[in-house]
Formats: C-alpha cells, structure tokens, sequence
C-alpha cells in the first residue's frame, strides 16, 4: 500500500475516533458538572432552610424580649423585683439617657451575681458599646438637646467572654434609657438545635453547627 493511500486511511479512522472520544470526555464533564450543580441547588436549599429556622428562633425571642422589656420599672428595687419575675432571661443591664450604668448598680448594696454580671459585660458599658455615638459638631441633635428622641429601637448585640460568643438584646425606650438583657447561651442553643433539620434523615446528610472558635457543638 502506498505511503499517501495509508496516511489518508489512518486519517478518515483516527481522526474521527479521536473527535468522538473528545466529544465523549466533553459529554461526560458535563453531565458531572450538572450533577454537582444539581447537588449544590440541593445542599443550599437545606441550608437555606435551617437558617430560616434559625432566623425563626431569634425573631420569636426578640418579640419575647421587646415585650418584655417595654415595663421595665426605674427604680432599683422596683427592677430587682421586675427581674425576679422573668423567664426569659436572668440579668439586664439598665442605661440612662446619658448612658450611664444604673442597674445593676455600680455602687452600693448589689448582689454577687450582679457584680460578675457587671464584670463580663463592662466593655458594653465602660467602653461605650451600647452608647448611642456622639452627635457630631453642628448637628441638630447637637444644638437642640430638647428635640424630641427618636422613636423606640432594639437590636442584637454580640462580646466575647469566658471563651465564648453571648448574645444580648437592647432595647431603647421611649423615656430615653436603654435596657439590655443577656441570653442564656445554653438554652438559646437548645432551641437553635431543635429548629435544625434531623441528622438522621435517611438521605445520609449532616448539618452542622459549629461555635465561634469552629467548635462543632450539633
């Protein structure tokens, strides 16, 4: 056979095999790439889900603690009394107007709880977290003391302490003061837990939830 005749009948064989076997690798990245998307659309929607548990959880005790804290009574005594009462939290942290500490007392009788409560939230107070931020030189807030305060605002606030996050949610009232109650962080977990999806669902996923420092704590 000659040279040229071979070439060209090696040509019209291989070249066609080596386009279907391309276009066989190109078929099959592709279908692995819509699998993984499809998997991804699927692990998403799951974590979508738990974070709205989740969300659900922390809007349900933000109403709670709104309520709540909307009676808080001025005086001292009065809020010892109040927050003896509670369920839904065992210590609150009371600003006034000029977001200065008034429960629990910074000085005089007070209670040893109280006093380590004062201690693991003093960069709140002492460094001025909680404090609304200075009205700048000029501003209307600055040249009318008397305006009128804005309407009441809360909100979440994280710190670090004793190794871990806490959460405490703030609540401005209408008379100008600000009340702060700290969560519980175990019992705020065991909800958070109990709105997450089953780790046994037969389809053989986990989710996990894992702490400030990447601990996994579920």
């Amino acid at each position: 056979m000659r040279p040229r005749l071979a070439l060209i009948l090696v040509l019209l064989v291989l070249v066609p095999l080596a386009l279907l076997v391309w276009l066989g690798q190109r078929m099959a990245a592709d279908q692995r790439a819509a699998v993984v998307a499809r998997f991804d659309a699927v692990v998403q929607a799951r974590l979508n889900d738990a974070a709205e548990g989740v969300g659900r959880v922390l809007s349900e005790r933000a109403r709670t603690l709104r309520a709540a804290t909307a009676a808080a009574p001025g005086d001292v005594e009065a809020l010892r009394g109040w927050l003896g009462a509670q369920t839904a939290f065992a210590h609150v942290l009371v600003l006034d107007a000029e977001r200065q500490v008034v429960f629990p007392p910074l000085k005089g009788p007070r209670s040893e709880a109280e006093r380590m409560f004062l201690e693991r939230t003093r960069g709140l107070w002492a460094g001025r977290a909680l404090a609304e931020p200075p009205a700048k030189k000029g501003s209307p807030a600055a040249a009318d003391r008397s305006a009128p305060r804005p309407p009441t605002e809360d909100g979440w606030h994280i710190w670090y302490w004793g190794g871990g996050l806490n959460l405490m949610f703030w609540r401005r009232l209408s008379d100008g003061r600000l009340v702060a109650v700290e969560l519980d962080r175990v019992a705020l977990l065991a909800d958070v837990v109990a709105a997450l999806p089953s780790t046994d669902d037969g389809g053989g996923a986990i989710t996990q939830l894992r702490d400030s420092a990447g601990r996994t704590v579920y």
